[in-house]
């Protein structure tokens, strides 16, 4: 990290510290990422007892790196707002991000808040291009929605990076169906309870503390 990349990291967390301080009820944050089906790919693990006359079942061989799916998560200090399945041979531009994405994130999070406007709702995401599209500025700008400042090159800042992904990831077990993915990636964050996620937006202003007290460097061991 440069220098300025440093400072900008510092700048973004003391106005983040300070937005946060006011309360979290009208923050949405989220982000992208991809999730793999896990499946089987040596003889070890596909070793299974059997009954005598038991058939053996079928083993899915698909390495693991061939199959994966990319998930859009996003969810407040409540809940999960929206959870969408990015269609496959999909990528996610400025235009999929503020014509499809978004427009369902804020209508669910208007359901789930009784909101009839999302003029006062802070968005936080991370500076990923369509993210920034030209398309996706004049969308939230139509909508009145804020944007939250997000410092370059900080996962370690990203509430979905430090806390949601990785609750995810580390629950799942292999599938061979998007379908059952999704099933399962769902059935995690139902699990999640609203003590963890209101525990994450405190630990995030923990972190952007500590991000400040660093003098913008990374830090690890953060929990």
């Amino acid at each position: 990290m440069t220098d300025e990349n440093k400072q900008k990291r510092i700048d973004c967390s003391r106005e983040l510290l300070q937005i946060l301080e006011g309360g979290f009820s009208n923050i949405i944050t989220g982000d992208e990422t991809w999730i793999r089906f896990y499946t089987l790919a040596t003889k070890e693990a596909n070793k299974v007892w059997l009954e005598r006359g038991e058939n053996r079942p079928q083993i899915v061989r698909t390495a693991q790196n061939s199959k994966k799916c990319m998930f859009c998560i996003f969810f407040s200090v409540e809940s999960v707002v929206a959870k969408i399945v990015v269609p496959k041979d999909t990528t996610v531009t400025g235009n999929l991000y503020a014509n499809k994405i978004l427009p369902e994130v804020f209508s669910k999070f208007k359901e789930m808040s009784g909101r009839g406007t999302i003029r006062d709702v802070m968005l936080h995401h991370d500076n990923a291009a369509p993210h920034t599209a030209k398309v996706v500025t004049k969308y939230l700008c139509q909508e009145k929605a804020n944007v939250l400042p997000h410092p370059p090159y900080s996962p370690d800042l990203a509430p979905c990076d430090f806390f949601l992904f990785p609750e995810i990831k580390k629950a799942l077990k292999k599938y061979n169906k998007i379908e059952n993915l999704a099933r399962a990636v769902q059935a995690v964050v139902s699990r999640i309870s609203k003590e963890d996620y209101q525990k994450c937006f405190e630990s995030w202003k923990t972190r952007l503390q500590r991000c400040i007290d660093s003098d913008g460097n990374y830090f690890e061991g953060m929990k």
